[in-house]
This record gives structure tokens, C-alpha cells and sequence, in this order.
């Protein structure tokens, strides 16, 4: 069962290198996690989040699953909802 793990994030992490759907330096949103990326290896992708903590995250977890590249073509949208009070 260790094995099936193992080949399974290897098999992901050959499939990320090959559509590289993300590459060092990018901000995305993989499994929930949001972060730049800092390292793509064949079994796991490590990001550095926004609180300078670095996680890493298999492979196998993030192949076939949505992959958010916010820095995908060169800007970052930023909505920021502004309400305003009408007065008399």
C-alpha cells in the first residue's frame, strides 16, 4: 500500500513536470492551500504561504484536481468591494 502511494505521486509528479500548469514562483491555489510556489519535485510541490510557513503538498493530491495559477499570465486581479452610504 506504501508502494501504490509512492508510484501514485511519482506518476502525478512526471504528469506536473510534463503540463507544468504551474512553475517556481507562481501564486496558486492547490488543494485549498494558497502560496508561491518555491520547488516542484516528482513526488511533491512545496509552497511557501503568505504566513512564511512552507508546506509541501503530494503530487498525487494535486493532479486531476482544480490548480488556481493566479500569476498565470503576469497580473493578479484584486477585487476589493467598496459600499458607499447615500446621505441627505
Amino acid at each position: 500500500l506504501a508502494g501504490q502511494k509512492v508510484l501514485s505521486n511519482l506518476a502525478a509528479g512526471i504528469m506536473l513536470l510534463v503540463y507544468r500548469p504551474y512553475a517556481i514562483g507562481d501564486h496558486v491555489t492547490v488543494c485549498g492551500k494558497f502560496g508561491i510556489v518555491h520547488d516542484i519535485t516528482l513526488f511533491d510541490t512545496r509552497l511557501d504561504t503568505t504566513s512564511n510557513v512552507r508546506i509541501r503538498v503530494p503530487n498525487s493530491d494535486i493532479y486531476g484536481k482544480t490548480i488556481e495559477n493566479w500569476t498565470k499570465h503576469g497580473l493578479i486581479r484584486i477585487e476589493v468591494p467598496i459600499t458607499t452610504s447615500a446621505s441627505s
